[in-house]
């Protein structure tokens, strides 16, 4: 399927111009990983790879470590990584770290 280009797009942009970190959230299959796909320049996937989840639970700096701005696809999987991520751009100190996509329960309105 052929990427459309959304408004968010833009926005998207200039925060990551601006910040270490962008949460892109919303109900499942709206486009999030799409979207962040655009820029993003490595990827993980949390809710697909089970070797990837047991790598962010034995060392999360794994799943990190990548090109800039690294993707974390439905990062709510593995909440504990947003510390580690938190601690990774502050570290760093440069913008444009961190894509994180998460799928809210509408029901509950959680990620």
């Amino acid at each position: 399927m052929r990427y459309r280009s959304r408004v968010v797009d833009n926005e998207l942009r200039q925060r990551l111009s601006s910040t270490g970190a962008v949460v892109i959230g919303g109900p499942k299959a709206c486009g999030k990983t799409a979207t962040a796909r655009i820029l993003a320049a490595s990827e993980v996937l949390l809710d697909g790879d089970e070797n990837t989840r047991q790598a962010v639970a034995v060392d999360p700096r794994l799943a990190l470590a990548g090109d800039t701005p690294r993707l974390m696809d439905e990062w709510q999987i593995e909440p504990a990584i947003w510390n580690h991520i938190r601690r990774t751009v502050d570290e760093r100190g440069a913008p444009g770290q961190f894509i994180l996509t998460g799928s809210i329960d509408m029901k509950s309105k959680n990620i």
